[in-house]
């Protein structure tokens, strides 16, 4: 038996996206059954977590596989793109945000109107999905108009007839959920937990005001 702290803190590889479960609680007392009680809690959560994340995934991959076969979809450097994304993304609230870069990276179709002039060539979802012609998942990422952590992912637009890769269909998910899923899972009481990517960038956490104090704490 690994010896026992009055603090624990256990780590947990999750599955399907890049992402680390850590989850600390307070021993006062019975500490041995306290730390087999967590150890458990932790699989169950983590065993959740990543389930969650496989049905998004496979949720994303089939919105995407029917986006890219639809006629304002097919041509993403009309107006009309942009104009049906922002009226879909109204009807999807599993996404943040919805646009289609053409294959030159530059984005002209996005569901939110755009200030200035965005070019997404060197992403590496956007490399996958336009090189391999599949769906591809993106890093995480800070979504600071959004005050939220998100991920990118892709799929190839091609040309119905010829084939000829014309863009990427891309679908932002916002993880606040993950945060969310934390709050209402039943997590041992005076307890702590947060999500990584494997950079060890915090992107959930709960309670829910840990990554503002953490954010803090760094300046």
């Amino acid at each position: 038996m690994r010896s026992l702290r009055s603090r624990l803190s256990l780590l947990v590889g999750l599955i399907t996206l890049p992402g680390y479960l850590v989850i600390s609680a307070d021993m006062l007392e019975n500490r041995q059954q306290a730390l087999l009680n967590l150890e458990y809690q932790v699989e169950v959560t983590a065993n959740e977590l990543a389930a969650l994340q496989r049905r998004i995934l496979i949720d994303t991959e089939a919105y995407l596989t029917h986006l890219v076969q639809l006629p304002e979809v097919q041509n993403p450097a009309a107006p009309a793109c942009g104009e049906f994304l922002a009226k879909i993304l109204k009807l999807n609230t599993q996404f943040v945000n919805l646009g289609v870069p053409l294959a030159s990276g530059d984005l002209l179709c996005n569901a939110h109107p755009l200030n200035y002039p965005v070019n997404v060539f060197d992403r590496s979802y956007f490399q996958e999905a336009l090189t391999n012609r599949r769906f591809s998942i993106g890093t995480f990422q800070l979504d600071r108009a959004a005050n939220t952590t998100s991920i990118n992912f892709g799929y190839p637009v091609t040309d119905l007839t010829t084939n000829e890769v014309r863009g990427v269909a891309v679908a932002v998910v916002s993880l606040a959920w993950w945060t969310q899923y934390l709050e209402s899972s039943n997590l041992p009481e005076s307890s702590t937990a947060f999500i990584t990517d494997s950079q060890g960038t915090l992107i959930a956490n709960y309670p829910a005001n840990l990554l503002s104090w953490v954010q803090q704490s760094r300046k």
